[in-house]
């Protein structure tokens, strides 16, 4: 058995390219990212935790 553990509750990172992202555009970068990732665990059938 393997134990995949994402951690995702880094918003606050700085963009590489020095533009500027608003709260709510990184809040929808996260969570269209989590649902991304919840997909492709879904399709392979792939428990995993959240932190």
């Amino acid at each position: 058995m393997v134990l995949l553990t994402f951690n995702i509750t880094c918003i606050e990172a700085e963009v590489k390219n020095g533009s500027q992202i608003t709260a709510d555009e990184r809040l929808k970068i996260t969570e269209d990212n989590t649902r991304a990732i919840l997909r492709i665990l879904d399709i392979h059938n792939i428990k995993s935790s959240f932190l």
